[in-house]
């Protein structure tokens, strides 16, 4: 692979100094695109579209920091969001119904686009994708719109998806006890969203006893744990979900939750 601007890429730096070489190499990546600073440091726009860097520089940060890898990077991260202009308008629901996942994502994503979504608590929310083999992207309001369709239709359309295509295909690590655990890491892109399944929040409950405790530190872990796990293991998973969400990839909630078949919510242990 072409390196580009003879390795200037390695060390990344931070605030301006990463932003610059973003978009520096994204206006070689997409020149047929536009793309300016945003506001602050933390963001790039493309014409109404707008891009938060927090999850580039977290995924930078964990790779070897080669050209080849900070160009994947960069691809993976703002392809999906650029794929929204390109196919909106295009798709149809009887071609695109097939390839609709549920996914979290931080509140913070629909400043980049009006996405449509589901509020889960405060800074993280539910929306839907279009996957397909290589990246995913979000749908928005306005196709819901044009389709003639609600979100509770889209959103149990793209939840029987999920369920049907980790049918068979998803490893968990469970552990027994005394501290019992469930804990998910494919990389699919999925593993968090695992969790909004009806039948899997089953299936956990029927192994750690129903409710249960979890957490999604990140689009990529999910780890669900019993009621009557000693409070030394929950205040060690409550930290690691803490440290893990400011610190890995794709962010989502520093919060624990309980869950059932029948639900989730963020947990409020009772004082004693």
């Amino acid at each position: 692979m072409k390196r580009f601007m003879g390795g200037l890429f390695k060390g990344w730096g931070e605030g301006d100094a990463f932003q610059g070489r973003v978009l520096r190499l994204l206006r070689q990546l997409f020149p047929e695109r536009s793309f300016k600073r945003g506001a602050d440091a933390e963001t790039i726009l493309s014409g109404d579209v707008q891009f938060g860097l927090q999850n580039l520089r977290a995924a930078v940060k964990l790779g070897d920091g080669t050209d080849e890898e900070l160009v994947h990077l960069i691809k993976l991260h703002f392809e999906p969001m650029l794929q929204i202009k390109e196919e909106k308008g295009r798709l149809v629901w009887d071609e695109v119904s097939c390839r609709l996942r549920p996914q979290f994502c931080p509140e913070e994503f629909k400043t980049q686009a009006p996405l449509a979504h589901a509020q889960v608590c405060p800074g993280l929310i539910i929306a839907v994708v279009v996957d397909s083999d290589k990246s995913y992207r979000y749908l928005i309001e306005e196709e819901m719109a044009r389709w003639g369709k609600g979100w509770d239709e889209v959103f149990c359309t793209a939840l029987e998806n999920l369920n049907q295509a980790c049918q068979g295909k998803t490893e968990m690590h469970y552990v027994p006890g005394p501290d019992r655990i469930i804990a998910l890491q494919t990389h699919d892109g999925f593993d968090a969203a695992r969790i909004l399944i009806p039948e899997f929040r089953g299936f956990v409950g029927s192994k750690l006893g129903s409710p249960f405790l979890f957490g999604i530190p990140n689009r990529d872990f999910l780890i669900c744990w019993s009621h009557d796990n000693s409070q030394n293991f929950l205040t060690l998973t409550t930290e690691k979900i803490r440290r893990d969400h400011a610190e890995q990839p794709y962010p989502l909630s520093p919060e624990v939750f309980q869950g059932s078949k029948d639900g989730f919510q963020v947990w409020a242990p009772r004082s004693i």
